[in-house]
């Protein structure tokens, strides 16, 4: 009997451990909240409640307050919002430490959940430095509720 416990044990084990050793998903999780994998390296920047939506701007975070901030002009709903658009306002800020901030190169954005009460999509691109130095971001997620 125990036998059979125990191999029904690690036969539960094999199955499971797969799904535990997956790539470490970057999500936010607060309700004003930025993420992303920078050059591989996962970062999660966490708001003060500087999330806004007010008309035709939705604002994730605050570079003054905050590590990072998202700032998308004009919106008014889903959709896809690069960056090299000459008719959109994009504010795309992170801070890696104390002495590297990069911003937004040529970043795709899309807002996938848009509504007066949340707003949530993902990014990524080529983000850079007052040096000219290139970041790879992906799997950049961001979410404000409002």
């Amino acid at each position: 009997m125990k036998t059979s416990t125990l191999l029904f044990i690690l036969l539960i084990g094999a199955v499971l451990l797969p799904y535990s050793c997956k790539k470490d998903e970057v999500i936010p999780e607060d309700d004003c909240q930025i993420s992303a994998f920078v050059d591989g390296v996962p970062y999660r920047w966490e708001m003060l409640n500087n999330c806004q939506l007010g008309p035709d701007r939705v604002q994730v975070g605050d570079i003054a307050n905050d590590e990072a901030e998202l700032t998308i002009m004009p919106i008014s709903g889903k959709g896809n919002f690069p960056t090299i658009n000459p008719n959109l306002t994009i504010t795309l800020f992170l801070t890696l430490d104390a002495s590297t901030q990069i911003y937004a190169a040529d970043v795709e954005i899309e807002v996938t959940s848009y509504s007066q009460e949340r707003v949530e999509g993902t990014f990524e691109g080529i983000f850079t430095d007052v040096s000219g130095n290139t970041y790879t971001v992906e799997e950049g997620k961001f979410r404000g509720i409002f």
